[in-house]
């Protein structure tokens, strides 16, 4: 609502929005707490994995392969050789007859140089 009750017009609405940044071609939103990263996998077959210089990560759902790699380079400080991206669709469950949808999930399978490793603790 703008003075003496005049409203404002959609396009000085939108001027007061920060501008998203343009990163390699892909516009990157301002907000810090959305990450590609979300937190190493721990189940026993990401251990097994381990052995084989395979580390399994949560991602985020719009995370692709090249910036899932850029990341675990950047953070972990190792070299990645392949990454591999798994989804995993919510189930449906039941509480009390009431259909819910349980969250979907993104893995990704990260393959290191041999040598490297990352400290899942």
């Amino acid at each position: 609502m703008g003075i003496l009750g005049k409203s404002k017009s959609k396009k000085e609405e939108k001027k007061n929005v920060a501008p998203a940044a343009h990163v390699e071609g892909k516009v990157v939103s301002h907000r810090p707490f959305l990450s590609i990263l979300k937190k190493p996998w721990t189940s026993e077959r990401a251990h097994d994995l381990q052995a084989r210089n395979q580390y399994i990560f949560s991602v985020a759902l719009n995370a692709t392969k090249p910036m899932v790699k850029k990341e675990v380079e950047r953070r972990y400080n190792v070299t990645v050789l392949a990454v591999r991206i798994l989804n995993i669709k919510g189930k449906v469950k039941y509480y009390r007859n009431i259909p819910n949808r349980r969250m979907t999930l993104r893995k990704a399978v990260v393959t290191l140089k041999k040598g490297d490793s990352i400290d899942t603790q």
